[in-house]
C-alpha cells in the first residue's frame, strides 16, 4: 500500500527586516543599508492584501493606472532621494502610530511585523509595504484616505 503524502502546507513568505532602511537598525541580510538607499526601488506584489480595509480588491481601473503612473515615477529615483531627501513624506509607520483597525488588520496578516513603510503617492493617498534587501518594497496596502495614520489634529 502507497503512503499517503501529507497536504503541502501554505507558504509564508520570508520578509527582511521591515526597518532596513531604518539607520537605527542592523538590516537581516548581507546588504548594508548605504547600498540599498544608493539603489533603484522595484516593486512585489506577493503581500498585497486584497481584502480588508485596505485591500486592492474593487479598485476602479482608472485609480489603477494613477498609482502604477506614481510608481514608475519613483522607479526613476535612488531610495536615498525617497527616504532620507523626502522624509516628511516617505518614512516608517510603527504599528503602535497606526489607527486600531490597521493594527488589528497587519497583526492578522502579517504577524510579527511591527512597522510599515509608508510611500506618499497622492495628497492622502499611500502606499505601505515592506522594503526588503535589494531595495525591493513588498506592498501590502493602498490607503487612498490616510486612515492607516490618521493625523491628529
Amino acid at each position: 500500500m502507497a503512503k499517503r503524502k501529507k497536504p503541502a502546507s501554505p507558504k509564508v513568505p520570508q520578509v527582511a527586516d521591515p526597518g532596513v532602511l531604518s539607520p537605527a537598525k542592523r538590516p537581516a541580510t548581507a546588504v548594508s543599508v548605504a547600498s540599498i538607499l544608493d539603489m533603484h526601488p522595484s516593486w512585489r506584489l506577493s503581500l498585497l492584501d486584497m481584502d480588508g480595509p485596505f485591500g486592492w480588491v474593487g479598485l476602479p481601473g482608472e485609480e489603477l493606472r494613477e498609482i502604477r503612473g506614481k510608481l514608475v515615477e519613483y522607479e526613476g529615483l535612488m531610495w536615498r532621494e525617497i527616504k532620507v531627501e523626502q522624509a516628511d513624506r516617505n518614512h516608517l509607520i510603527s504599528i503602535q502610530s497606526m489607527s486600531p483597525e490597521a493594527q488589528n488588520r497587519l497583526r492578522k496578516i502579517l504577524p510579527g511585523v511591527d512597522e510599515l513603510f509608508s510611500l506618499r503617492l497622492t495628497g492622502k493617498g499611500r502606499i505601505f509595504g515592506i522594503i526588503q534587501e535589494r531595495g525591493v518594497m513588498l506592498v501590502v496596502w493602498w490607503d487612498p484616505g490616510h486612515r492607516v495614520c490618521p493625523v491628529k489634529k
